[in-house]
């Protein structure tokens, strides 16, 4: 693989309880919306395929146990399901993809584990800069990093299931907001509204595998 040139650019899936469901992207990568200086274009749309794939498999599975939960429980049943199994699930996909390391990552977590680093926070900054000025929702995106890190970024956007426990706190239910306090004290990730930038799945792509 070669490596890619640094890149700082804008291109979703949620899953509630830090990410919310939508459909899986299909796995067309005729057109990229980053073109790096350097690499090659093959390599580009086979890792864009690569990380999709990767990342609908972590968000169906996620996807399914949270429906189950909010059907079976509500928002507060889902919630203790997401903070139960949302980092084995992420733990289990990597496990099932060689070469490749998934996770979640945004500004305002909810598990401390999705804490982005400062790349990450580029990454992010920039969409929600995207999202604000009015343009088009971001697209996934791969970027090479200058310490020789390739990592894909797919966007998660707020949808009207993601306000069952990511909206407005003051108009969870009593019983959501203590199953919070309890089960995520440093919980930052509510106050969305619909169609804004909840993070991102990131695959990094480790070198040698």
């Amino acid at each position: 693989m070669k490596k890619f040139a640094t890149l700082l650019c804008c291109i979703v899936l949620p899953v509630l309880c830090s990410s919310c469901q939508e459909k899986p992207v299909a796995e067309d990568t005729s057109s990229s919306p980053v073109e790096p200086e350097d690499a090659d274009a093959v390599d580009q749309a086979e890792l864009l395929a690569r990380g999709n794939e990767i990342s609908n498999k972590l968000m169906q599975s996620l996807g399914s146990k949270l429906k189950a939960a909010l059907q079976a429980g509500g928002p507060e049943h889902a919630l203790m399901v997401c903070q139960q199994l949302a980092q084995p699930s992420t733990v289990a996909v990597s496990s099932e993809f060689e070469g490749a390391d998934i996770r979640r990552v945004s500004l305002k977590p909810r598990n401390p584990f999705n804490a982005p680093d400062e790349f990450d926070k580029q990454v992010l900054a920039a969409w929600e800069a995207q999202l604000g000025s009015g343009s088009a929702t971001p697209e996934s995106v791969v970027h090479g990093r200058d310490d020789g890190r390739v990592i894909y970024y797919r966007p998660i956007i707020t949808q009207q299931v993601c306000m069952n426990c990511h909206g407005d706190r003051a108009a969870f239910p009593a019983e959501l907001t203590k199953r919070l306090a309890e089960l995520y004290p440093a919980d930052k990730a509510t106050g969305y509204g619909i169609g804004q930038l909840r993070g991102a799945f990131r695959v990094e792509f480790l070198q040698g595998q």
